[in-house]
């Protein structure tokens, strides 16, 4: 959950609270009303993706888990060269951002069980894929290693 005085202003909004596992109605009334108590008009509730950041030790890797975040449903992936690896990112696409307030008056339900049901489901969406990726990359787990120590034997 974000506040802020004003639209986008980061320097004086903030997280007001954030939870990596799901949320009940309560939890999310409370957060509302102390961004409420911080006097800011515009309030917002988002489910954030998995993002992963990583490094590996060659491009083959860094390719080969582009791909293996592909086929587990990642849409976005990418690396690129730091001066000792690559370092690579992979994002998921299982985001929403409801706003909540504007200009200091509700524009979303006040029906905390419907929103926290909403939030929840998409944390679960982002959860389940994060656990194919790792089931995907536990399956490649030997070609990794043989991969990286031929690329630090060269």
């Amino acid at each position: 959950m974000f506040s802020a005085p004003t639209p986008g202003d980061k320097r004086h909004g903030g997280i007001v609270r954030k939870w990596h596992k799901p949320i009940g109605p309560q939890e999310l009334e409370e957060a509302v009303r102390e961004a409420m108590n911080a006097n800011h008009s515009y309030l917002w509730a988002a489910a954030q993706p998995p993002i992963l950041a990583l490094h590996t030790c060659s491009i083959a890797m860094a390719e080969l888990l582009a791909s293996i975040a592909v086929r587990a449903g990642y849409k976005y992936t990418g690396y690129r060269y730091t001066s000792r690896s690559y370092y690579m990112f992979i994002f998921g696409t299982e985001r929403i951002d409801i706003p909540i307030m504007f200009r200091g008056r509700f524009v979303a339900t006040r029906n905390y069980s419907l929103l926290a049901e909403l939030l929840n489901s998409y944390l679960a969406l982002g959860k389940r894929k994060l656990d194919r990726l790792r089931r995907a990359i536990a399956s490649m787990l030997d070609v990794l290693r043989t991969g990286c120590e031929e690329a630090t034997l060269s």
